[in-house]
């Protein structure tokens, strides 16, 4: 008969082991916890440093490493991400895998590798992006998806920059619906949604706004880069302009 190592060889070690085991897990959690209910999981607080790929491996939590680890940070330090919605190796979990789903679709020109789904609504909302009245579109929320799969990932590791892209992409829904934004679409605002706004100045932004808007209310017409760029392919460019003015770009 084989001897078992004296670390584990009766039931009383083998429960001590797992009890700390179980109690490294419930520090781990209760230090994410802690970070996403103050947002210091990207630059610590006092003595606590920022969170670390090991604090989430402690936790019980896989796939955060050096690559995606400040993406993750970045969602537990928005607004919506709690304490409460960190609290457990599952929900932490959920957070990480919602978020690689949505950098995985940020694969700029390289043939999609999910092509047969985008990320979901409730994966944005997971992360703690603020969708705005794309969460409640499709034709938003389609536009948003087909953005982010023309960035690379490093365009969207942060919830500052996917909130910035839902912003413009509300923007154009907005328009589209003949309900103009307080601050009007502009060449600066479609140029980060990766269009290429070559030719488009002050004079003929005010005929691409008009353009977009005279689209279906749906906001169905411009829910892809692609039809974007139609729309401005097909843009007077030769619109006159000022003497001497500049294409600078304008939002009003």
């Amino acid at each position: 008969s084989s001897t078992l190592p004296s670390g584990v060889d009766t039931q009383a070690k083998l429960q001590a082991l797992a009890d700390t085991a179980i109690a490294g897990i419930g520090n781990a959690l209760n230090r994410i916890s802690t970070a996403a209910e103050q947002n210091t999981a990207s630059n610590g607080a006092g003595a606590l440093p920022a969170l670390s790929a090991g604090d989430y491996a402690k936790a019980g939590v896989t796939g955060v490493d050096a690559s995606i680890l400040a993406a993750i940070n970045s969602a537990l330090d928005s607004a919506p991400v709690s304490g409460l919605l960190a609290d457990s190796t599952a929900k932490v979990q959920a957070i990480v895998d919602a978020y690689k789903a949505i950098l995985a679709e940020a694969n700029g020109s390289a043939p999609d590798a999910t092509p047969g789904s985008n990320p979901a609504l409730a994966q944005y909302q997971t992360i703690g992006a603020a969708l705005g009245t794309a969460a409640s579109s499709t034709a938003g929320l389609h536009l948003l998806d087909d953005v982010i799969g023309n960035k690379v990932a490093a365009d969207v590791d942060t919830i500052a920059e996917i909130n910035n892209l839902a912003a413009v992409v509300n923007k154009v829904m907005l328009t589209a619906a003949d309900t103009p934004p307080a601050v009007a679409l502009s060449i600066s605002d479609l140029a980060a949604l990766g269009l290429d706004m070559t030719g488009v100045t002050n004079a003929n932004m005010t005929g691409l706004r008009a353009s977009i808007a005279a689209t279906v209310n749906s906001g169905d017409a411009v829910d892809t880069v692609a039809k974007l760029q139609a729309l401005i392919t097909a843009l007077d460019k030769v619109a006159p302009t000022l003497a001497g003015a500049s294409p600078v770009d304008e939002a009003a």
